[in-house]
């Protein structure tokens, strides 16, 4: 435990997974478990690894969460000529993959994916990094899927209860920014996709 006189403690918790924010640990877990290294015959998950998960605590409570993952090299894939139609479905299987296991990235776009380099066990293989640690509600689960059809082009649905919430909070959300006289944000995702491409 480092102590701060003036933001409160700094807990550092690693493997104590009573300490602090329980799901950012369980997140660490469940991201290396799924990865593989259990079976000595089995592909390593495509994701950055989150070595350690830090809490910044104020008065006994948690005010700010840090993680140190993995440094994968390689370029992001948005860098790539047609990176949509190249690597599109495999962002989606990776994306799919995660929610199977109860997790969601919580910030998709073409930077936030990288293009393994050659001769890592990544190598030609899109990898996600920089993932937020939220929980996966259907909310979280929809715009990860809203935001891969915004960045990649796979089509995705808008009818179910978790899109509908999160396509609605967003429209909430910028119609009290509009009366304040500030500009709207992210109008481009609560649009369908094919009528993004036609503007």
């Amino acid at each position: 435990m480092l102590k701060n006189a003036k933001s409160g403690d700094f807990c550092i918790c690693c493997e104590d997974e009573s300490c602090g924010t329980d799901f950012l640990r369980l997140f660490k877990r469940l991201l290396s478990e799924i990865s593989g290294s259990a079976d000595a015959g089995a592909e390593t998950f495509p994701a950055a690894q989150i070595f350690l998960v830090a809490d910044r605590k104020h008065f006994g409570a948690v005010t700010e969460t840090f993680m140190i993952a993995e440094f994968v090299e390689g370029k992001p894939v948005g860098r790539v000529p047609a990176f949509r139609e190249k690597y599109g479905a495999e962002t989606a299987a990776l994306i799919a993959k995660l929610h199977a296991h109860g997790l969601v990235h919580g910030d998709v776009h073409e930077r936030n994916f990288i293009l393994g380099a050659a001769g890592t066990r990544y190598a030609g293989r899109v990898v996600a990094i920089d993932l937020s640690g939220k929980r996966a509600t259907v909310c979280n689960r929809a715009e990860d899927r809203i935001r891969l059809e915004w960045t990649f082009g796979v089509p995705a649905r808008r009818s179910d209860a978790g899109a509908r919430l999160f396509l609605a909070r967003g429209r909430i959300r910028n119609f009290l920014r509009r009366i304040r006289g500030i500009a709207p944000i992210n109008e481009q995702l609560l649009r369908p996709h094919t009528e993004n491409s036609a503007k």
